[in-house]
């Protein structure tokens, strides 16, 4: 084995482990021991459990610590959620997410919402605070005016977000990957791969997307959704250590280095003695994190073996630290070592230092960038008070909304404004767009594609104002009446089997935009009988006018 790895084992018990999760900060982690039917939380500092959870009677299917480690989320077998605070390790909330079991759960990493998905296929987006739904992700949706592909068998098995948060990718036992933007609330692309999702990561910097499925992993360029690149080998968890172009996966034997930039993409690989891994996690110990791998070896016992990325001479070179000499390599201990513990680097004779500013010199085009000379300061300073601080940050909020307003509007098509609007999916945006738009050059193709979008627009209620409803409620009226007459034509052509060569594709487009309206009213009579009391009366008049209408 390479000397560069400093591993130390650290077995909190003597159990059969089937969950593991860890946390953002990889200070804590949480196990579920199948014997005793309880979840164990540890810390990695003291090496001690801090809580037992055992308030359950459900057998626990996935677990997610948040970011933060406040947070602790438990599905269950029965399609339950439970949360805990890590804090007081009391179950804050417990509600039924899914209809069946819980495979997968994600928390943003600002706790606001989390995404949970099921054996049956489904995703959702939970508010954390009141634990609503706030979006579910319609299984019968169009990617690029196309249907998504029907699969076999649509367990959601990996559910991640990208590091800015825009995005969540999806990935099913059937080996479908889906990606939703959660700026305009809907799907982005799909691509297939024919076998079932071990685990997806998005690189902080690139648009590739890595996939690891059995026995094979493939780089996929999001912007066109094509395959650049094809390993062979199977990864449980990647990592970017680095804000560049260096990508870390762990195999079940060992760790690779993989540089995008290179041809052959893998600099490194590093045997190790990974047996049955079950979890992954990234340590903020210092600028080039550590990679913490668990796993269950013979008799049930669990472990975690500590990878110091420091120590390898590939990333010394972004730090422009010497490459150790071999009696430092073997006495070097990590910080878990119960036997000693872990000492800051001695300061660099001047030589040593002279070379380090040489390797910085030469450092590859993904290195961090030096820092940049200190910008002239105004010499006489304040503090600013609080009322200035609030305005000032409200400002910054608004003309951030300007902005994205400005951008949005660029990507206007002139020929065809309401569809490009729809694209977007940004509803006031629409709303300006629609209101100059004369319903005579309304085609039924774009009405059944405006009412889908108000259908998903209406499931976001919280985030809709009264006029905005209104606007709504007046708009599917008026395209429901002027495409009444249409749709009762064609479906009696079709009946009396009159002679129209253009009869059954007008049929199918009418019965289209029929099934969106009949869709658009189930949804508009769910969320009536759910109570909202700030919409209730308007819900009920447009159930009463769409029922009037015969849809």
């Amino acid at each position: 084995m390479d000397p560069i790895f400093n591993f130390s084992s650290f077995t909190p018990a003597i159990s059969n482990c089937s969950l593991a999760a860890f946390s953002g900060q990889t200070n804590k982690f949480a196990l579920y021991f199948d014997k005793s039917n309880s979840i164990q939380l540890f810390e990695l500092s003291s090496q001690k459990p801090l809580a037992t959870l055992n308030d359950f009677t459900q057998r626990p299917t996935s677990l997610f610590i948040s970011k933060n480690e406040q947070l602790l989320a438990v599905g269950f077998d029965s399609g339950t959620i439970r949360v805990y605070d890590l804090t007081s390790f009391k179950a804050l909330r417990a509600f039924t997410a899914h209809r069946t079991a819980v495979t997968s759960i994600c928390i943003q990493p600002s706790c606001c919402f989390m995404a949970t998905g099921s054996l049956d296929g489904s995703v959702k987006f939970w508010d954390l605070e009141n634990h609503q739904v706030l979006q579910e992700l319609p299984t019968q949706a169009f990617i690029n005016n196309k249907p998504l592909t029907e699969v076999s068998d649509p367990q959601v098995c990996e559910l991640q977000f990208n590091q800015a948060n825009t995005w969540l990718f999806i990935g099913d036992k059937s080996g479908r990957v889906l990606t939703w933007s959660l700026q305009k609330m809907q799907y982005g692309s799909e691509f297939m791969l024919q076998k079932e999702i071990k685990t997806i990561h998005a690189h902080i910097l690139t648009k590739n997307l890595f996939v690891s499925i059995q026995n094979a992993t493939y780089v996929i360029d999001l912007q066109s959704m094509q395959i650049i690149k094809q390993l062979n080998r199977q990864y449980h968890k990647f990592f970017t250590p680095l804000k560049n172009m260096v990508v870390v996966g762990i195999r079940s034997s060992g760790m690779d280095i993989m540089d995008l930039q290179a041809e052959d993409m893998i600099q490194k690989s590093y045997e190790a003695n990974f047996k049955n891994t079950i979890c992954c996690g990234e340590r903020k110990t210092s600028t080039i994190p550590q990679i913490l791998v668990l796993q269950t070896q013979n008799e049930g016992q669990v472990s975690i073996e500590v990878c110091s990325l420091k120590v390898m001479d590939y990333f010394r070179q972004f730090t422009g630290q010497p490459l150790p000499s071999k009696q430092t390599e073997q006495s070097d201990k990590t910080p878990y070592s119960n036997q000693q513990q872990a000492v800051e680097p001695r300061e660099q004779p001047a030589s040593n230092k002279f070379n380090a500013v040489q390797n910085r010199a030469v450092l590859p085009r993904s290195a961090p960038k030096q820092p940049e000379p200190p910008k002239y300061q105004n010499p006489v300073s304040y503090q600013p008070n609080g009322v200035l601080s609030n305005f000032m940050l409200k400002h910054q909020v608004r003309m951030k909304i300007l902005q994205d307003k400005m951008m949005m509007l660029r990507q206007i098509q002139p020929n065809d404004p309401v569809a490009s609007a729809i694209e977007i999916g940004d509803l006031p945006l629409f709303i300006s767009v629609y209101s100059n738009f004369a319903l005579s050059k309304v085609t039924l193709q774009l009405a059944t594609k405006i009412v889908l979008f108000l259908n998903n627009q209406i499931q976001l209620i919280q985030n809709i104002s009264m006029d905005q409803l209104q606007f709504i409620h007046t708009t599917v009226i008026k395209l429901a009446n002027s495409f009444r007459q249409v749709v009762s034509e064609a479906e009696f052509v079709m009946k009396n089997n009159r002679r129209d060569i253009n009869a059954e594709d007008r049929f199918e487009k009418t019965q289209d935009f029929k099934q969106q309206v009949i869709q658009f009213t189930g949804s508009i009579k769910f969320l009536s009988q759910s109570g909202d009391q700030r919409f209730g009366i308007k819900l009920q008049t447009m159930i009463s006018e769409l029922g009037k209408l015969g849809w």
